[in-house]
This record gives C-alpha cells, structure tokens and sequence, in this order.
C-alpha cells in the first residue's frame, strides 16, 4: 500500500509537532522532513516486498494482504514498545 502525498505530508505535521511540543531544536526544514518521510516510505515499501518475495510458502501465498500487514505491524509494535 503506497501512501498518498497527503498521507505524507500528515506524517511531516505529526512529526514537527512532536518535535515542537518536546521543545527540541532541528535544523531540518519542512522540505527535509517530507523527504526523508519520502525516503522511509519508499523503503519500507521496498523491504515489504522483499519480506513477501522471500517468504516461505505456504504463508506466502495462503495469507491475505491484510493478515500479512497485521503480522508486519504487530512485530513493528513490539520492536518499538515505549516509543510514541
């Protein structure tokens, strides 16, 4: 699932007003957040493919889309506990 640039560019307010409410100093410019948003996106999205492309059967061709991206965000979730 590709985001859309309005999905991105949600992603870049969210992240600025994270960073402006811990009162944390950045130099990035807005521009520089939309673009490393662009960059993790895309290799997310690469990385999921892979994941998939390397996955052992029969999962690989039993699960649905939806299922593989509850197990993909239920392992995030975990790798990131505390991190909000």
């Amino acid at each position: 699932m590709a985001l859309t640039d309005e999905q991105k560019a949600v992603l870049a307010g969210k992240y600025q007003d994270y960073i402006s409410n811990l009162r944390e100093a950045t130099s990035l410019s807005k521009g520089d957040i939309k673009a490393w948003i662009n960059n993790v996106v895309a290799a997310v999205e690469n990385g999921l493919i892979t994941i998939n492309n390397n996955s052992p059967e029969p999962a690989k061709s039993s699960l649905t889309l939806k299922q593989k991206r509850w197990i993909f965000k239920a392992i995030i979730d975990v790798m990131f506990e505390g991190v909000n």
